[in-house]
């Protein structure tokens, strides 16, 4: 994505830069508010870059009990509004308790057109070499010195670009985050034909890692390769390699998972791995492309056009929420696994 090729892509992008609506915004804060329900934009400095993020504190919080922390990453052209709306992950955390926070990635418009670079992927932060593994980092670490947080139960989610960025953090920072959900994304790939072999480092620790796919997605093949929705030739790495990454760094048996057919359309396969506790899942969505299962799209917006009609079977974010909490950092107990919701 670099040099003369990226701006073949230009046409299309500002077309799609010039619908979508900016982002949040709000005079800076350096420091989140003590007990405070509900969201607040905030900004933090990084690698000389005024870094953005939506904090939502739950409810909960105002008891000063620790809760646990999720991170919420957004896709490459999303924002952290529009992941919070399609997940509804704050709903869910003042429901269940727990602290969500939305950090926003990087673009050529300011605002608008986000990006994560994650090695191999998108755009102006993968071609400004930004350090967003870094500055994800700084602000969970910030987070969990600064706020009310279990530090047994800080979590990474993430959708497609941003699902890359999760399982990037969850190879760097694995004595810090308890467990990883990745939503449509891979691990690795090329970010041109003749670019080289992008993969993400080994882990220094298992992790616990739980993963979606849709198996007609065309912007992240589930096969691995080129998508026909893909922009400019990237490839990615497939699930099965993805997956077998973390099978091997969790040292699991590979050979025989635990199936089962959840609903019509979607399939779980659970492998037991060397310690309780450090499972890894997949499920797989027949039918569904490139989208986030069970998401909320109020109205329409532009960025859908990004985006594949969701399958409305299963929850990924109760799911993600679900394994979330039976993985904590540490001893582990791990509950039988609840009923898909």
């Amino acid at each position: 994505m670099r040099g003369r090729r990226h701006w073949r892509r230009w046409p299309a992008l500002a077309l799609l830069a010039a619908g979508i609506l900016a982002g949040c915004s709000s005079a800076p804060l350096k420091r989140a508010p003590a007990v405070a329900a509900g969201d607040r934009v905030l900004h933090m400095s990084y690698g000389g870059r005024e870094r953005e993020y939506i904090l939502h504190l739950p409810p909960a919080y105002a008891q000063g009990r620790p809760l646990p922390l999720v991170v919420v990453l957004h896709s490459g052209g999303g924002s952290p509004r529009l992941i919070e709306e399609r997940t509804g992950m704050s709903i869910k955390a003042d429901r269940e308790g727990f602290i969500a926070v939305y950090p926003a990635g990087t673009s050529y418009w300011d605002d608008r057109f986000l990006t994560w670079n994650t090695g191999h992927c998108c755009f102006y932060a993968l071609d400004h070499h930004v350090d967003d593994v870094g500055f994800v980092r700084k602000l969970i670490l910030s987070l969990r010195d600064q706020l009310h947080v279990d530090r047994q139960r800080i979590y990474v989610t993430g959708f497609s670009n941003g699902g890359m960025l999760a399982y990037y953090l969850g190879s760097t920072l694995p004595d810090v985050i308890a467990a990883i959900a990745p939503v449509s994304a891979t691990m690795g790939g090329h970010a041109q034909p003749e670019a080289p072999l992008f993969v993400i480092p080994a882990p220094r620790t298992p992790l616990p890692v739980l993963t979606f796919h849709g198996l007609a997605d065309q912007q992240i093949p589930y096969a691995g390769g080129t998508g026909t929705q893909a922009f400019e030739g990237r490839s990615d790495l497939s699930v099965a390699t993805s997956l077998g990454f973390w099978l091997h760094a969790d040292r699991c048996d590979a050979r025989h998972p635990v199936t089962a057919q959840v609903t019509e359309h979607v399939r779980r396969y659970v492998y037991r791995c060397a310690a309780p506790g450090d499972d890894v899942e997949l499920y797989t969505v027949a039918g569904m492309g490139h989208a986030w299962p069970r998401e909320t799209r109020k109205g329409w917006r532009v960025e859908y056009a990004l985006l594949d009609t969701p399958n409305n079977e299963v929850s990924a974010t109760d799911l993600i929420w679900d394994f979330f909490r039976r993985h904590p950092k540490g001893p582990r107990t791990v509950a039988a696994a609840g009923a898909a919701r």
